[in-house]
């Protein structure tokens, strides 16, 4: 069996009721069933299927079924039943996903990459005549096998169209996608299911929110929410090391940003100069940590970048993936002399020293220290009139580093945003969130296709220094150049639509309740 499949990764569970509510104002929205699976993902030791921008999930209940699908929010998939019990090692049987996958796999053996426990509601889209046009279904992550957690830890949205239906169901999503106000934050499942079954695995702490009361020390406030990113960094570094996933290096970054946003933006928490030496190791991790994972960022895309070009020249990106891959392979080794060096074997233990200090039982009172409501309330209120003032003076041209600054004021909002939140209302504090989001994803995908951009225009210029230089990998990566700069300025329009909604009456509403006083 094959098919289209349309997806998203939604944020939050209203996101689900507000698609369902959208399906069921022009359809008969018929629940048909809930069940609990467990889900596998499979690929080769080398990720060759993960390279090539495929997954391949099994899914084990009482009728497995095996399925190949592509990366992204609309992709195509191929699906066959399980008759047999799951053989082990696993090997695909006959039928068609079996010769859809043989020639990506090169010999190598399939070995399983997560396997998680799933709850999915599946949900019959039925018209006005009786028909059955799609299923909708809503798939939620309710732990590792391994690790027996019952709650939802990932919500994901799947639309199932019947043959025929595949352009209504189309225009259906797309009408989803603008209820959800664009692109979710993550439109590939299957890289949300590995990342997660790989924090689970390793014992990772997840950010959750500190419980902080509004005439609290700033201080003490400040040093429980850094203990907490202390936490999440060092528990990131053996993966990072071991290179079993590249989420490991992305959470590791984020606790290092959220710190360093913390340290740079509230004013007046601690006492003098004390963490000048903290602000700079931080620094001095973000650099060090980047190159690692722009490469990531770049390979992760390239699949689905040389899709868009001509089938001769996505086939002449060859050298150039091999030439990523070998400069990745070198950024990781440096990064791991990084990790192992006396300046960051010291940070952690001297950081962790000193925030104790402050948030540890026994720490002593800071009377000097501001309240921290009103630490926060200055610090948000300094970081959105400038994320407002800077975004007025940005718009559709070429890369500016406005933007880069704008990109990084916008996270630094957001993690102060999300580090405060137990001293604001839920509902404002998520409104403003909401819109948040979506501006730092075009602002992101501004200044990613530009890095790409930058990568590319490296690889071109040694290529041309070459002698055994090929004319047909030159000629696709001048086209790949030519898509990155028309996704950049694609991206720049899609900024000015996003930063438009962010200084809106809402959002701009929103904050000024935050900012009022005390709930």
């Amino acid at each position: 069996m094959n098919g289209r499949l349309f997806q998203r990764v939604l944020a939050t569970q209203r996101e689900f009721v507000s698609a369902r509510n959208l399906v069921a104002s022009s359809f008969d929205l018929q629940q048909s069933g809930t069940r609990q699976i467990q889900r596998l993902l499979f690929d080769t030791f080398d990720h060759r299927l993960r390279r090539a921008g495929r997954f391949l999930e099994l899914d084990v209940d009482g009728e497995s079924r095996v399925r190949l699908y592509g990366a992204g929010a609309e992709v195509d998939y191929v699906e066959q039943p399980l008759i047999t019990p799951v053989p082990e090692p696993f090997v695909v049987p006959a039928g068609p996903v079996e010769s859809a996958i043989q020639p990506l796999l090169g010999g190598r053996a399939l070995l399983v990459q997560c396997l998680l426990c799933m709850r999915i509601t599946d949900f019959r889209v039925v018209d006005g005549e009786g028909k059955i046009r799609a299923t909708l279904s809503r798939e939620q992550v309710i732990g590792a096998a391994s690790t027996g957690r019952g709650t939802t830890l990932l919500n994901v949205l799947r639309l199932w169209p019947l043959r025929g239906y595949e352009k209504s169901c189309r225009r259906l999503f797309a009408e989803l996608d603008a209820v959800l106000d664009g692109a979710g934050p993550e439109s590939d499942p299957a890289r949300k299911f590995l990342a997660l079954f790989s924090k689970m695995q390793a014992g990772a702490p997840v950010n959750t929110p500190v419980p902080l009361r509004p005439r609290q020390s700033a201080a003490r406030a400040l040093g429980l929410i850094l203990l907490g990113q202390l936490r999440i960094l060092a528990a990131n570094v053996d993966g990072i090391r071991s290179d079993t996933d590249t989420e490991f290096l992305h959470d590791f970054r984020i606790a290092c940003r959220r710190s360093r946003s913390l340290l740079t933006q509230v004013r007046g928490a601690f006492p003098g100069r004390g963490t000048a030496s903290f602000r700079d190791t931080f620094a001095w991790l973000s650099a060090n940590t980047s190159p690692q994972r722009d490469l990531d960022v770049f390979l992760s895309a390239l699949p689905g970048l040389a899709a868009r070009l001509s089938g001769r020249h996505e086939r002449a990106l060859a050298p150039l993936l091999d030439g990523l891959v070998e400069r990745r392979r070198q950024a990781h080794a440096d990064l791991v002399l990084t990790l192992s060096g006396i300046r960051f074997r010291n940070f952690l233990p001297d950081w962790r020293h000193y925030l104790e200090g402050f948030a540890g039982r026994h720490a002593p009172r800071m009377n000097s220290a501001p309240y921290v409501l009103d630490a926060a309330n200055d610090a948000l209120r300094r970081l959105h009139k400038r994320l407002l003032r800077d975004g007025a003076r940005c718009g559709v041209g070429t890369y500016s580093p406005v933007l880069h600054e704008l990109r990084k004021d916008g996270k630094k909002l957001r993690y102060l945003l999300e580090a405060f939140r137990t001293l604001y209302p839920s509902a404002d504090v998520d409104e403003v969130l909401r819109r948040l989001r979506k501006l730092q994803g075009v602002l992101g995908d501004i200044v990613d296709y530009h890095v790409q951009r930058e990568w590319l225009r490296q690889w071109q210029q040694e290529f041309l220094a070459r002698t055994d230089t090929d004319s047909q990998s030159l000629a696709a990566m001048a086209e790949l150049g030519l898509e990155l700069d028309r996704l950049e300025l694609e991206a720049q329009q899609g900024f000015v639509r996003r930063f438009e909604r962010f200084a809106a009456e809402p959002v701009r509403a929103a904050m000024e309740r935050l900012l009022a006083g005390p709930p």
